[in-house]
């Protein structure tokens, strides 16, 4: 975690509330029977400390034509596992890289727009990394559930 900062038992609970849509300090704290100021602090001190982003989530499938989410799975060339992930985290519409077990080393997620395709991407991604990508598989979400992302652009 960052900073070796870690969440208590009352931070999980106020991440819950957070989670369930937008309430306001008064109501988390009336909730949890703690004072708004002390739901402030620890939200503020969370949210400082990089444990907690407060964002708004999308659904592509709720958007106009043209939006979609993907994920791309890479194997790289390269065991700089980490410094890949973060570079990659640069590309346009990128949400998420994360390093995982299996055939792949890394799978990103993605948003596309009617903009900026697939094609787009991984010309990008390609051109710019094409030293340290051995190979890559693309999956387009067709249809999800429950399937909600942070808007990347």
């Amino acid at each position: 975690m960052a900073g070796g900062a870690k969440i208590d038992k009352t931070e999980v609970e106020i991440i819950k509330l957070l989670q369930r849509g937008r309430r306001s300090f008064k109501d988390i704290g009336q909730t949890l029977g703690l004072s708004e100021a002390t739901i402030r602090s620890k939200v503020g001190k969370m949210t400082q400390d990089g444990l907690v982003e407060i964002k708004a989530l999308v659904s592509t499938k709720d958007m106009e034509v043209g939006y979609q989410t993907a994920y791309i799975g890479l194997r790289l060339k390269t065991p700089a596992i980490m410094p890949t992930a973060e570079a990659l985290t640069e590309l346009p519409g990128t949400i998420s890289v994360a390093m995982v077990t299996g055939r792949y080393d890394l799978i990103l997620t993605i948003m596309l727009t009617p903009e900026f395709g697939l094609l787009d991407f991984l010309n990008i991604m390609l051109v710019k990394y094409s030293d340290r990508i051995n190979s890559s598989e693309t999956f387009l979400v067709c249809e999800a559930v429950n399937l909600k992302t942070p808007y990347p652009y």
